[in-house]
């Protein structure tokens, strides 16, 4: 599936990070996140010690951080079974592990078993397609753990069925499922061509197959000092006015925070005014004012893509016909970086500066 060129690209060259050029001011937004390195460094909140099994899983692949090493070990494994172009397909994976897939209704959304001899992932009955995707790759995120330990160290096997040890287990495997399914490189290229618009987020969703909110997730994961912002029409009370406020904000490791029920008068100036269609730059410098906190953001603003219905406009994979999940219930998804991070000029005089608001919504 080849994504349509849009208008207004983003520009990454090709270089030790990347520099989103189309609607990021320029700035440095590097894609390899190594917010969770094996022992990290603490500026950002307690050090986290991984344990022994996930290390010598990570130094298994020659790898320091142990998203790399995940990262690696799902490169091999597409590569082993020729999926190399996205939207990838799963039964040649779990056909690698000579696992066996089924559709229960189990009360979680997935599980991994293992069942004479052989690899049995079962996933929820009921659940939308997109999303029981997601779950047989975190299945198979276990699978990667389990194969490449009883290779190398099967000793260490038993530290994965440690409850302490459950919550990291856990959150790998879903960089593993993120990982198998949209390739971070794949990710960064796409978006390098496609640009941040309403079509453009209509590629990205046909291309990986997933849910929207593992999408833009993974997002905010290929550039860690971006956040993906879901603005709506709503009150949160029958006191307040019906006016565009945030919903949810997907945030980068260092990206900016908005909180849900934000309301965009924070913003100075104010480039979010629904009905937004395709892109819209944010035309120069704003202003994000949260009293005590202000931070200068840049970014693209975009329309949420419409529910699709019909054959007709829906992707179709492995001979079926996939559909969209449910609309979600905004109007525009906003992606911004802080427009001092990296290699940027600073914000001139001429542009729009921050001013006290004495509000809370």
């Amino acid at each position: 599936m080849n994504p349509e060129p849009l208008d207004k690209p983003l520009s990454f060259p090709r270089s030790t990070g990347i520099t989103a050029g189309g609607g990021l001011a320029g700035q440095n937004i590097h894609a390899i996140d190594t917010e969770h390195s094996l022992s990290q460094d603490g500026s950002r909140g307690p050090r986290e010690e991984f344990p022994t099994c996930l290390r010598v899983f990570a130094e298994t692949f020659g790898a320091v951080h142990l998203r790399d090493a995940v990262r690696a070990a799902c490169d091999t494994l597409r590569r082993e079974v020729n999926e190399h172009i996205p939207p990838i397909g799963l039964r040649r994976v779990l056909g690698r592990y000579n696992a066996e897939l089924r559709v229960k209704p189990i009360a979680t959304p997935g599980r991994l078993d293992v069942r004479d001899g052989r690899y049995v992932v079962t996933v929820k009955e009921g659940m939308a397609w997109r999303r029981q995707r997601f779950t047989v790759a975190h299945e198979i995120g276990h699978i990667i753990l389990i194969e490449t330990l009883a290779r190398v160290a099967p000793g260490l096997l038993v530290e994965l069925r440690r409850p302490e040890v459950w919550e990291t287990v856990e959150r790998v495997c879903n960089w593993a499922a993120a990982e198998l399914l949209m390739p971070l490189g794949d990710v960064v290229e796409t978006l390098r061509r496609t640009g941040f618009t309403t079509n453009a987020i209509q590629v990205l969703y046909d291309r990986y197959l997933t849910s929207r909110t593992t999408l833009l997730i993974r997002l905010t994961e290929a550039f860690p000092s971006s956040s993906v912002v879901l603005w709506g029409s709503f009150a949160r009370h029958g006191k307040e006015a019906v006016t565009l406020r945030v919903r949810r904000c997907f945030r980068g490791a260092r990206g900016p925070w908005f909180p849900e029920g934000l309301t965009t008068k924070h913003l100075n100036p104010n480039p979010l005014e629904p009905p937004l269609s395709g892109q819209l730059d944010l035309p120069h410098t704003v202003c994000f004012d949260l009293g005590r906190q202000r931070t200068d953001l840049k970014g693209l603003a975009a329309a949420v893509p419409p529910p699709r219905f019909g054959s007709g406009t829906l992707p179709s994979f492995e001979g079926l016909f996939v559909q969209d999940e449910p609309g979600i219930t905004a109007d525009i998804l906003l992606f911004a970086a802080e427009a001092g991070f990296g290699e940027v000029t600073p914000p001139s005089t001429s542009h729009h500066s921050c001013k006290k608001s004495n509000s809370t919504d």
